[in-house]
């Protein structure tokens, strides 16, 4: 195996024992609650604190990681010679790509031999820990960062991040849903199908009149368009629920291969409780 070091940030869901086994380096991605910053790696406050401020509906904002705490992680790297992947959280919902990648022209401005690739997941939670654990096999084959990348990049393309959650009031409060929407989706009490869309966005398939029927337009969609049988299930705060809807995918697709991990704190912020999500590679 080349001796790349795989680098992602916290909103991955990475387990600790994943990071420890791949010697993965964790970039935190933080949030705040009340004004209150929070670092995901060290949370001073328990899971159950930390889902009753959000049932609350107080002021929770999420930060992307910095350039300069990229610069300082990449730089260690590049004058130890260690060959560099960055793997984070979309574009498309955060500035911690775009980040990392001024923080690799720095990088290369100064050591320009190192050899640093920075991948956009276009997706979040295990969305990227997919991905990264493709990354991981690729590079177990012998291939370079560069070529790492490109496999990846084409399999990022075709991945499908797809959700239902709880309440329509974090995605208004995070400005993907407007008041109207938002008024008229709790009346008709109306569970949205959500997915990443090419840019690593958030866009809705269709809305659904409650939370069962929202999950089997999901697993409708798994057996439809799935690419062999790897596939990551994450939740919020609704981990028997979704135990239920890993059982149904068991039962509609006995060989599936399916992780089964809590979403991160910052990912939380976005979604909200009673999140369930699923990731997978689709058919071309």
């Amino acid at each position: 195996m080349t001796n790349i070091k795989f680098i992602t940030d916290s909103t991955s869901s990475i387990p600790q024992e994943f990071a420890k086994e791949h010697d993965n380096e964790v970039i935190p991605v933080c949030f705040s609650i009340n004004d209150v910053d929070y670092n995901p790696l060290e949370m001073s406050v328990t899971k159950e604190e930390f889902f009753e401020a959000l049932n609350k509906k107080v002021k929770v904002k999420t930060n992307s990681a910095a350039p300069d705490l990229f610069y300082s992680i990449f730089e260690k790297y590049a004058k130890e010679g260690t060959p560099v992947i960055f793997l984070g959280l979309s574009s498309g919902l955060s500035g911690s790509y775009n980040n990392s990648l001024m923080a690799k022209n720095m990088i290369m401005d100064d050591y320009p031999d190192a050899q640093i690739e920075c991948i956009d997941s276009l997706s979040g939670s295990t969305g990227e820990l997919l991905s990264l654990e493709k990354a991981i096999e690729f590079a177990k084959e012998g291939l370079s960062v560069y070529e790492i990348k490109e496999k990846v990049d084409a399999l990022i393309a075709r991945q499908a991040s797809i959700f239902t959650i709880g309440s329509l009031y974090h995605l208004y409060k995070g400005g993907r849903l407007s008041a109207g929407k938002l008024a008229i989706g709790s009346l008709l009490r109306l569970k949205p199908v959500v997915y990443a869309d090419k840019e690593g966005k958030l866009a809705s398939i269709e809305n659904e009149f409650g939370k069962k029927r929202a999950l089997q337009t999901m697993l409708k969609m798994m057996l439809d368009t799935i690419d062999g049988n790897r596939l990551y299930l994450s939740y919020t705060d609704n981990e028997d629920e979704a135990l239920r809807f890993k059982e149904q995918l068991l039962e509609a697709k006995p060989d599936l291969d399916i992780s089964f991990l809590p979403i991160d704190f910052t990912m939380n912020c976005h979604c909200g409780p009673g999140t369930i999500a699923m990731f997978y590679f689709k058919k071309n």
